[in-house]
């Protein structure tokens, strides 16, 4: 007998998946849907990280999160200047993310989210074997990596550098100070020194007055 084919549901990423359902239910003060619910926002990363991810991914490393997001087109929102100054640390800390398909009241639009083409199905949340397209994002962030600790580097080698002269300065003035207290120590115990005798300290001051 010929049974009526039903249509098949649409299928859901399960990364896309999980992600919704971590969102939903991560406490508010870790991460959670933007008010229009149009895009999500992670308020601590490193909480997240420690907290979230673990639950439902093999991993717990934010940064392959992201990546994992940008292979399915989610974008990092920008914020306005004058409103990245008036806002406190927490707030600077934190990322957004926004996919036109992705929105918390409307999860049946999910199954419309596709990976970018060439990009092979890795493991859940980021443990990415991806191709060509994953290799060259990879490489994109550590590079970008890179740089930012090369300046770190080039800025710390800098504080360096004036801490050790601060050093040498301090301690050029410490040695001086300790000879001309020996010194004025010396002239005070004893007395009976030469007329004419002036501690290496003062030399300059008595020649003033001469």
């Amino acid at each position: 007998m010929h049974h009526p084919t039903t249509p098949s549901s649409p299928v859901v990423a399960l990364f896309l998946k999980k992600t919704f359902d971590m969102i939903t239910k991560s406490p508010a003060s870790i991460a959670g849907w933007a008010p229009d619910g149009a895009s999500f926002v992670v308020k601590d990363p490193k909480a997240f990280a420690t907290l979230m991810l673990p639950k439902y991914f093999r991993h717990s490393n934010f940064s392959s999160f992201v990546r994992q997001l940008n292979f399915y087109g989610f974008r990092k929102t920008k914020k306005e200047v004058l409103l990245v100054e008036l806002e406190t640390d927490d707030v600077k800390n934190s990322w957004e993310f926004h996919h036109d398909l992705f929105h918390q009241h409307k999860p049946q639009l999910m199954a419309s989210i596709k990976r970018r083409a060439g990009l092979t199905n890795i493991g859940e949340g980021g443990s990415d074997t991806t191709s060509t397209s994953g290799d060259d994002s990879t490489t994109e962030d550590l590079r970008s990596e890179v740089g930012d600790i090369k300046a770190q580097l080039a800025t710390l080698s800098y504080q360096l550098a004036d801490l050790s002269q601060l050093v040498r300065s301090v301690c050029h003035e410490s040695v001086k100070r300790a000879r001309i207290e020996s010194e004025m120590f010396d002239l005070v115990a004893n007395p009976s020194q030469p007329t004419g005798y002036t501690p290496l300290g003062m030399q300059s001051t008595t020649h003033m007055w001469m």
